[in-house]
Order: structure tokens, then sequence, then C-alpha cells
């Protein structure tokens, strides 16, 4: 099926991959929950974009539906199509019909209820509400059609007078034909000519079945014959004027129906514009509650439109497989990965994720949900190129591989670098060889061009290819060995195989035939083959351990919050115990004014003795010390929560955990290492081996910090020792760089390091940093006792 919905910008660029996706059958799940003829249409007029604004408006309004839909009650009435009725009533003084103006009163009950549903429930601030309330209900075309009509759009004859009399002279008229009719029919001179004994309606009339043989033997008219011949649908006189009698008033009942209509459709071309109106509402809040209603039922997620350049998916489904669809999950970083080599087994899922990626980028770019996991993220592509399938014509005298490089060709013309490609088993049809050749000069002009997308292969060449190109890399199909079959999982890092002799053996193929074949192909192993399987093997254990690095720092990570918490909490506490002591020093000073107060007034009347004098002097040296007390636990805790606080820069004091030694950051050196000076020596020390000592602690400092360090006669301790074998020369270096500043803060003399005697390169490297190191007084190789070539022994400078 062909795509059709409209795309505003290229039109062209974007069909024929949403046709080959098969967009059209996944659209049609979302157009089947739409209630409303305008509701579809708007859905159908919103084609491929690439605008991040509208794109969010659209999302808005379609996550504020899902929220109402999940309440109790949200009604979901289906819609008449009142476009034509509309349409009609335009000219002056025409009359609808009956259905057509019944359709209409449906239309405005339905959507008073919804709109006016959603205006209740949404919040004031939802962007639906202005929805519901963009227009105004037309309330007086239902309160005069609803005086004539029932709900189910039927007249209601027993509410309007004139049309319950008419009806009743019909009947009267009607059953007095009727009786007539028996009597021709029962009398006995007339018995033999009728064919039935019941009388028949033709035009309206009621008529007798006469045959044919006594055709002239009664006085009327004849109106029809039977099909075969033999009977004439007779009206004898004595029933004409009965008949003329049930026509005059059925025309008197047209006469007052028509003046009904006519009151109805004026009512309903008077609000003509306010319904147009109406229906642009009700078709846009269709549209996006059908948008809804499919991410509800498809479990579906709404993707943020950011200007991110990675694709992104997690447990992504193909929409077309439901229960059955094995969910995929990929990741292309955009930079610098741009494409995906995909191989595997036959029938094992290549095409299936290619397709996956293509239709979820579709329907995220036509403003829908995506049947995927949180975490899902796509950009926003120019266009989607696409060649899935066979497209060989022996009309046209095409042949697989030449309609596939035909619409490569057009591919290669059209993307830009915001286009998605898909390309799926590039260089079937043909040679190998030369398909190899002509799939990686391809790849080369898509790196150029700086699109995205993903390529499907069996092509050693390709994969071989994504080795050498950081913008291109490998994932493989996983396949059960065991079973022989696919598991439809995605392997990053990996070229898959393609498994022919396992499936054909699942098939049945006979043993001698596959022996065979696993010769040949064991004799034509390339080099390269085990190669690029090897260098699969390695990529695997590094993203193993890459996992296990990203879940450890994950752990750390919540340790660390966990700390965060805590000290959160701490410093909570010492605030109350804070306003504690500032409580309890206002106290002590209430309790020394009422003794002041005590003492002054016994002063003035001369009650104050020896003793009393001395008890009052006591009381104010006791209530001096508690204050005292209480201002120095107070500064006290001031100095370390600012201690605590302080964050290293450069300018600031610090003082070391270890040795206690203090010193001034100069400048960041990264990763949490700062360069500081102790005295004359500068030294790169890391956060966790000092605290920032507060600015009242600074002073004290600064002066002993502006001078050298004396010298001091260090303490007979044990030699420090580094151990670098199997490290590089640049690591061995670094370590040992870090044992000469921790040394030189914990005021050590000597160092030692063993690297080891092999080659020499990690005792070469090792002594020429120690030359240029300004802290390095001497250093030789250890006693042979000791280690001999084998360790370096160092004197730091005092």
């Amino acid at each position: 099926m062909e795509y059709r919905g409209l795309m505003p910008e290229h039109p062209d660029r974007t069909t024929h991959a949403l046709t080959v996706l098969e967009y059209e059958q996944v659209f049609s799940l979302i157009l089947a929950r739409a209630r409303s003829p305008e509701g579809r249409q708007s859905l159908r007029s919103q084609g491929f974009c690439d605008d991040p604004v509208l794109l969010r408006s659209i999302q808005r309004e379609s996550r504020e539906l899902q929220s109402l839909l999940v309440q109790d009650g949200y009604p979901l009435p289906e819609y008449p199509d009142i476009a034509q009725p509309l349409e009609d009533c335009r000219v002056e003084g025409s009359v609808l019909e009956l259905e057509d103006v019944a359709a209409v009163a449906l239309y405005v009950d339905a959507a008073e209820r919804e709109l006016g549903w959603v205006h209740q429930q949404a919040p004031p601030e939802a962007a639906v509400r202005e929805i519901a309330t963009a227009g105004e209900i037309p309330q007086e075309v239902g309160k005069v059609i609803w005086r004539y009509l029932d709900r189910s759009g039927r007249l209601m004859e027993d509410r309007i007078p004139e049309l319950q009399r008419i009806a009743a002279r019909i009947h009267s008229a009607s059953q007095a034909a009727r009786d007539t009719a028996q009597r021709f029919l029962r009398q006995a001179t007339y018995r033999d000519f009728w064919t039935s004994d019941e009388p028949a309606l033709r035009d309206g009339r009621l008529v007798l079945p006469l045959q044919e043989n006594y055709r002239g033997r009664i006085s009327g008219i004849v109106h029809t014959r039977s099909a075969s011949g033999t009977t004439l649908f007779f009206e004898p006189a004595e029933i004409v004027e009965a008949n003329n009698r049930v026509t005059d008033e059925q025309s008197a009942y047209q006469v007052e129906l028509q003046r009904i209509l006519r009151r109805m459709s004026a009512v309903i071309r008077e609000h003509r514009a306010v319904l147009e109106q109406l229906r642009q509402q009700v078709g846009r809040l269709d549209d996006r509650c059908a948008r809804a209603r499919f991410a509800l039922q498809q479990d579906a997620v709404w993707l943020p439109v950011t200007e991110d350049s990675a694709i992104r998916l997690v447990q992504a489904r193909h929409p077309l497989l439901g229960s059955a669809a094995v969910p995929i999950s990929l990741e292309i970083s955009g930079d610098p990965q741009r494409f995906i080599v995909l191989s595997g087994p036959n029938t094992g899922g290549k095409t299936v994720a290619l397709k996956t990626l293509g239709l979820l980028a579709a329907l995220h770019q036509h403003a829908l949900p995506v049947p995927a996991a949180d975490g899902t993220r796509l950009p926003l592509f120019s266009a989607i190129h696409a060649d899935i399938g066979d497209e060989q014509s022996i009309e046209r005298s095409l042949s697989t591989f030449s309609g596939h490089i035909g619409r490569i060709k057009r591919i290669l013309a059209e993307a830009d670098a915001r286009g998605l490609v898909l390309l799926d088993e590039l260089g079937t049809g043909t040679d190998p060889d030369e398909a190899g050749a002509l799939g990686v000069a391809i790849c080369e002009h898509l790196v150029d061009t700086g699109c995205m997308g993903i390529i499907t292969t069996h092509l050693w060449a390709l994969k071989e290819f994504s080795f050498s190109s950081e913008a291109f890399f490998n994932a493989a199909m996983a396949f059960d060995e065991q079973t022989h079959r696919p598991t439809y999982a995605v392997v990053p890092g990996l070229p898959g195989s393609s498994y022919a002799l396992d499936t054909a053996e699942a098939i049945g193929l006979q043993p001698s035939i596959l022996g065979r074949a696993r010769e040949l192909v064991e004799a034509d192993q390339t080099s390269s083959a085990a190669l690029l399987k090897r260098l699969a093997e390695q990529e695997r254990r590094i993203q193993a351990r890459e996992h296990e690095l990203a879940a450890l720092e994950r752990e750390l990570q919540r340790r660390h919050d966990l700390l965060q918490e805590q000290q959160q909490q701490l410093s909570q506490r010492e605030g109350e115990v804070r306003r504690g002591q500032l409580q309890e020093l206002d106290a002590l000073l209430a309790a020394g004014r009422s003794r002041i107060e005590q003492t002054v007034k016994e002063l003035r009347e001369g009650e104050l003795s020896s003793a009393r004098i001395q008890a009052a002097k006591a009381g104010m040296h006791e209530l001096e010390d508690q204050s005292a007390q209480v201002k120095e636990a107070a500064a006290r805790d001031a100095a370390q929560r600012r201690i605590a606080e302080a964050a290293p820069q450069p300018g600031a004091i610090i003082r070391m955990h270890d040795s206690g030694k203090q010193g001034v950051i100069q400048r960041s050196a990264g990763k949490k290492r700062w360069k500081a000076s102790f005295g004359s020596i500068s030294l790169t020390v890391h956060e966790r081996d000092f605290s920032v000592m507060a600015a009242d602690q600074e002073a004290s400092v600064q002066q002993s910090l502006s001078k050298p360090l004396p010298s001091q006669t260090p303490q007979k301790q044990p030699v420090y020792t580094v151990d670098v074998r199997g490290m590089r020369a640049h690591e061995a270096q670094d370590c040992v760089g870090r044992a000469l500043d921790d040394a030189l803060v914990q005021g050590r003399g000597d160092l030692a390091v063993i690297h080891g005697k092999g080659s020499g390169a990690l005792q070469q490297a090792i002594q020429e940093l120690l030359r240029q190191h300004p802290s390095v007084e001497n250093f030789g190789f250890a006693r042979p006792e000791l280690g001999g070539s084998g360790k370096t022994e160092i004197r730091l400078r005092a």
C-alpha cells in the first residue's frame, strides 16, 4: 500500500521509504481509533515533519488527552459525517433530509458532551482545555431539532399535533381501503378471480391480484403484472376513491413534514459557520485522542524532541508484529558513530531491526508515540531513505542487483547530513568480491555525507571496513548454536555469521552434503576472517569490562549521594544543636538579668548583707563562665562548619591529612587534583588527601607558609617502595611521579622503585624522570642482595 500522507517539505524524498517500511499499515491502526471524519482527516493531513515546535505542540496535547483517558468517565462518542449536509444547506431555502438533520443534531450532542467533559476535567493550564473552549456549542440547533426528533433520530409524531392528526386520518383511510379490498376478495361472485386472498401495494396504492383470464370482468385499473404474466395487479373502481383519500392524507403529511424540515434546515443554515468551527475543534481533539489511545493500547512512549544526534532504541517493538515482536535495543552515538553494519543469519531479524528503526523514526516525526521503553531517543531527520526488498522487474529488464543499485543511486543523490539511510542486504545479487568493493565505496560516500542509519549485509568486506572506520561499527543478530535458531537480539561490536550451514542442518539437508560443505568452508577460511573473529572476541571482552565499570560507577555515585544525604542530615542536626545552644544562652542571660535586678532591689531596700554580696558575685562569675562555654562551643561548631563547607580554589590554605603540613593551592591540575606549594616545594595533591582551612585559621598560618619550611630531621621510618612491573613506560612514570609527591608531603627522605630487569625500558623511563625531578637529590641501583639493577633507590632533597 502506497503512503498517501501529506509531506509539507519533501514529499518525494520520504514517500518511497514509508511505503517499503509499511508505514500505512501501522498508520491504519491509529486511524481506526479516530471517531470522526474530521479526526481522520486531521491525522492524514499531518505528514512527515521536522519542525520541533509543531511536534512538541502535538505531543503536548496528545499527552494531556492520554492523562484524561485513564480517568473514569471520559466520553468516546462516535461522530456522524455532516460535511455534505452543511454544504447542502448553504443555499437559502434548501431543505435537508430527515437523516441529515438527525446527523447534525447527534454531532452537536456528541461534541457538547466530549468538549464539556474535557473543559471540566483538564487542568487550567492544559492546552487541550483551549481546544475544548476554542468555539461555541450551537445549542439552539439541538434545541430546535430535538423538539421534533428523539435521540435515535426518529420523528416523534406523538409530540407534533398536526402530524398526529394527519397520521390518524391516514390510518383511517387506509383501513377503509383495506376493508373494501377484503370484501372483494371474499365475495363469492369474484372468489375465483384472484390468485391470492391478500391485497398488495403498488406505488402506494392498495391493489388486488387478478388472474389474467378474468381481465375485463370487473371495472377498474390495471397497474402492472407479475413476472410470470399470469397475475394482474388490479385496482377496482370501488377501491380507487378509498386509495385517493389515503394519497391525499399522505400528501398533507409530507407537506407538514417539509415545513418541519424547512424549519430545522433553517436553524442549521443559520449556525453553519459555528458548526464548521465545531468540526475543526472536534477534528483536532479526536486527532489527539486517537494518538493517545494508540499510546495506551500499544504501551507506547512519547519521545522527547531534541537536537541530539544520537539514536537509542530501548526495547523497541515492531508495531505490526504485536505480541510476537521481540524487543530490540541498539544505539548509534552520532559522534563519531553514524552507521551500524548489521550482519547475521537469514531470517535472523536484520530486516526487522532495520524496519523497526525506520518505522519508529516515521512515527516520531508524524508526532505519534513509538512502541518502545523509556530512554529511547531519536533525532529529527530531514528525510528517511530506504532500499528494502527486491525491486526486480521483468518488464523493465531489471535484475535484483539492478533494482537495488537504481534505488541506492537516488538515495545517494538525495541524502543530506540529517538524513536516515536504511540499506537492506547491500551488495546482494552479484559477485561478492565486486559487491564488497562497491559496498565499501558507498559506505565511504555516506560517511562524507554525514547521514546516519543501518546497513544489513553478509559481505565480509563491509564487516572489515567497519573495524577500520570510526563512523561505522559492527553489530550481529544473535544466534543460538544449540537450537540452531536466531534469538533476534542485536549484539553491538560483533560481526555476525550467516550460519547458513546451521540453518540448512535445522531444515534437514542431507548430512553428506553438509559435511562436504563444512570441509570446503574450513579449507577456504581466510586469515582476515579469523582475525575479525579474534577482534570481535576482544571487543566483546572490552564491552563486558565497560559494563562492569559502568556498574561500579553507578554504585560509587549511589554511595556519594548517600553520603551527601547523610551530610545534609548532620548539618540539619548541627543547626538544631546550635539553636538549642542559643536558647540555652538566652536562658542564662535571662537568669542573670533576674539576679541583677534582685540584687539592685536589695541594695535599694538596704537588705543586702555581706554574705549576700558574696553570693551575688559568685553567681555573676558562674554566669560569665557558662556564657563563655556556650560561646566557645558555638564558635567551634561554626569553624568546623566553615571547614566542611570550604571548597578548593587557588589561594586557599590546605592541611594534609597524613602529615598535617599546610600549603597554598596554586592552580587546578584536573580530575580533582591541585597544584599546591608547601614552602619552596610545589606538589600535585588529590582532594581526598587534604582539607581546606577556614578563613579564621588562614591568618595564623600565612606567615609560616610564606617562608621556606624549616629543615627537620625525619624520624627513622621504613623506605617507601613502589612496584611498577608490568606497566607501560608512561604508566610507570605517572605512578612514580605520584609516589614522589606523596613521599615529599609525608616528609619521607627515601623512596625505592621496583621495575625489574627485562628489556630495560622501564628502568630507562624511570631514571629519565628522576633526572628531571627537582626534588630528587640522587638515585642508583640497590645492592645485589636487595634487588640490584631491578630496583632503583632514591634520595629526596630535604
